[in-house]
């Protein structure tokens, strides 16, 4: 995917506090190891990379949202302020909570739906097959709007019962309209002969060659 977890607190701060029920838990444990002088999470047969938690996670570490900077090992990740990976955390505790949840579903739909405005596909092209996402080298292009997107159906179905004035209503609406500015603004440089270098462009209606 263009986007990740991270990349959603970036946009909206509040979104693992205010809706992570409406995405995926992956970890949820107290008493977890942590050492305030290098930003190691986790040890002792945690498993906190094994149970899902990768660069780009973002975690609820006593309540304070912290990013997955680096992996360790299978037990250990590493934690930043999000936004800032070598910005260690105000947290001075050996011993912690850890809360984790997950909008890999929601960015996955998001995500194919650009490459399918794009006329693309998902995973790695095939001689001779249709082109795939491995050949956009600026793939950067696309996490506004990836992001944004996911923001939007979180928001969209965490509001489905409130009133149209709530907070949720009012983010979806927000962010529905930032996934279709990004989106038309979006210029996707692509390889299309798997040179490493890029010969045409695509916006999500249109084709526009650069290079013979």
């Amino acid at each position: 995917m263009f986007a990740s977890d991270r990349d959603l607190v970036v946009r909206e701060p509040r979104v693992f506090h205010d809706v992570a029920w409406a995405g995926q838990r992956v970890v949820e444990e107290s008493g977890v190891p942590y050492d305030p002088a290098t930003g190691t999470l986790g040890g002792v047969g945690d498993g906190l990379h094994s149970k899902g938690l990768g660069v780009g996670s973002v975690v609820l570490v006593d309540g304070v949202a912290l990013e997955v900077s680096s992996v360790v090992d299978d037990d250990r990740v590493v934690v930043s302020r999000v936004g800032a990976s070598f910005a260690l955390p105000d947290i001075a505790s050996a011993s912690v909570s850890v809360v984790a949840h997950t909008f890999a579903a929601q960015l996955a739909v998001v995500h194919r739906q650009l490459l399918g405005t794009l006329g693309l596909r998902e995973g790695v092209t095939q001689e001779g097959g249709d082109l795939a996402e491995d050949r956009i080298t600026n793939a950067q292009a696309l996490v506004e709007a990836e992001a944004s997107g996911a923001l939007h159906m979180v928001y969209a179905g965490a509001s489905a019962l409130v009133g149209e004035s709530s907070p949720m209503w009012v983010k979806s609406r927000l962010y529905g309209d930032r996934f279709r500015d990004a989106r038309r603004r979006a210029v996707v440089e692509l390889d299309l002969d798997g040179d490493g270098v890029a010969e045409a462009v695509r916006r999500m209606s249109l084709v526009q060659l650069v290079r013979a």
